[in-house]
């Protein structure tokens, strides 16, 4: 595939991503979640290694925000690109998942206990009760 084919298949593929990002209904909201870098890869077997997109979050002055696309030519660069912006951050993404692991963890134990408990009193209430 030559460099011309690409790009309008890179063009084609931006412009798709972005019309699916833009009708999720939690697109507008992405940004006060943190959500400021976007890396997808596309590729066929038909056509191959088109390329990986990396949407950057971009505010560039009273209401001029705006999602820049960066296209890396190979894997490797775009896997690099992502391992580095995931390890970038002043706290420990690594100890973040954990905790929430545990948080989840937590909540469903609790959510079965609280099951059990709800059937073990149903229980008491269908049994008929000798007092004699």
């Amino acid at each position: 595939m030559d460099p011309k084919e690409k790009d309008i298949l890179r063009n084609a593929m931006d412009v798709q991503y972005r019309y699916q990002l833009y009708n999720r209904p939690e697109f507008p909201f992405l940004p006060s979640m943190g959500i400021r870098d976007l890396f997808q890869m596309f590729g066929s077997e038909e056509t191959g290694f088109i390329g990986f997109l990396h949407l950057k979050y971009t505010h560039r002055g009273w209401g001029e925000k705006e999602w820049d696309s960066v296209w890396y030519d190979t894997p490797e660069e775009g896997v690099e690109v992502q391992e580095k912006w995931f390890e970038d951050v002043p706290y420990d993404r690594h100890i973040l998942l954990r905790t929430h692991v545990v948080y989840a963890r937590e909540q469903e134990i609790r959510k079965i206990r609280e099951r059990k408990i709800k059937e073990a009193e149903k229980e008491l209430e269908d049994k008929d009760i000798l007092l004699n």
